[in-house]
C-alpha cells in the first residue's frame, strides 16, 4: 500500500512538472514523513512529503518552525519610500542622476540602490542581497526577494555615495507586499540617521569611498575629481548632476564636519 502510495504521488508530481514550465527555485529543509527517488532513462524524481521549514522561533514553552506552501511564486514585494539627500529636489522628489549625456537612467528611475535583509538578532547577518533596485523620482522602490525570508528582520539600504541606513526597527516581511516609508520622521531610520527637508527626510550622501562615514578621504576624493574637471556617473558626484564640483564638495563636508556616519545596531 505505502509503496502504491508513493508512485500515485510521484505520477502526480511529474503531471505538474509537465504543466508548469518553472521549476522551484528554492531549496528549503524539509521535515520528511515520507518519500522516494525515482531515475528514468532521462530523468530522476525525488519525492518528499513533509514540511517545508523556513525558520525555527524557540520559545520558553514552545518551537514553532514557520514555512509555507509552496504555489507558482515563491516571491514577496518590499514597496519603499526614501530620499537621497544628493538627489533631493527640494519638492518632495528625487532628481535623475546625470552623466556627460544626460539622464543615466530611463524613465522615472532617479537611481540605483542595494537593498539587504538582515536578521533581528546579533550579529544582524545579512541574509539576503538585492543589487541593482530602481529607486524612482517619487522615492518609490519596488524590491522583490524569497519568501523564505519571510520571519521579521531588518531592512538596510546601501547607495554608491551615501551612508549606509537601517530601517529603525526589524519588520514582517510575512506579507506577500510589506510597506516602508522612511520619508516620513528621522526615526523611521536606525538612530534617527537622516537629514531632513520641510517635511521631508532623506538619507545622509557624502560617502564616497563607502567607509560608513563622511570624512576628510571623502573630501579628497570630490576635490581631486573636482580639479580634474571629472563628469559622468561617478560616486564622487554627489548631487548627481553629472559633473563633480563645489556643490558636492559642499554636501560632503557639511556632513564631515557634522560627523555624520553609519548607525546601526
Amino acid at each position: 500500500m505505502k509503496t502504491n502510495l508513493l508512485k500515485a504521488f510521484a505520477m502526480v508530481a511529474m503531471f505538474l512538472i509537465t504543466t508548469w514550465t518553472f521549476g522551484q527555485s528554492l531549496t528549503p529543509t524539509v521535515i520528511a514523513s515520507a518519500g522516494d527517488y525515482y531515475t528514468g532513462t532521462t530523468a530522476s524524481l525525488s519525492v518528499t512529503i513533509g514540511e517545508p521549514v523556513i525558520d525555527t522561533y524557540t520559545g520558553t514553552s514552545a518551537i514553532l518552525n514557520c514555512g509555507f506552501q509552496q504555489g507558482q511564486s515563491a516571491e514577496s514585494h518590499l514597496d519603499l519610500t526614501l530620499f537621497l539627500e544628493g538627489l533631493y529636489n527640494g519638492a518632495g522628489g528625487l532628481n535623475k542622476a546625470q552623466d556627460e549625456f544626460g539622464d543615466h537612467w530611463p524613465g522615472t528611475v532617479a537611481d540605483h540602490i542595494t537593498v539587504k535583509i538582515a536578521k533581528n538578532t546579533p550579529p544582524y547577518s545579512i541574509l539576503h542581497t538585492i543589487n541593482d533596485v530602481e529607486l524612482n523620482t517619487d522615492g518609490s522602490a519596488d524590491v522583490t526577494f524569497p519568501s523564505k525570508y519571510c520571519g521579521t528582520n531588518y531592512i538596510a539600504i546601501f547607495h554608491r555615495n551615501s551612508i549606509q541606513t537601517w530601517m529603525a526597527s526589524p519588520i514582517s516581511l510575512a506579507n506577500a507586499i510589506t510597506h516602508y516609508d522612511f520619508t516620513t520622521s528621522a526615526s523611521k531610520a536606525y538612530g534617527d540617521n537622516q537629514i531632513r527637508f520641510g517635511t521631508d527626510y532623506a538619507i545622509y550622501s557624502g560617502d564616497v569611498n563607502q567607509d560608513d562615514v563622511v570624512d576628510t578621504n571623502d573630501l579628497g576624493d570630490v576635490d581631486n575629481d573636482s580639479n580634474n574637471f571629472v563628469m559622468g556617473y561617478v560616486s564622487t558626484d554627489v548631487n548627481g548632476d553629472g559633473v563633480v564640483d563645489t556643490n558636492d564638495m559642499g554636501i560632503a563636508d557639511n556632513n564631515g564636519n557634522n560627523f555624520i556616519m553609519a548607525i546601526v545596531p
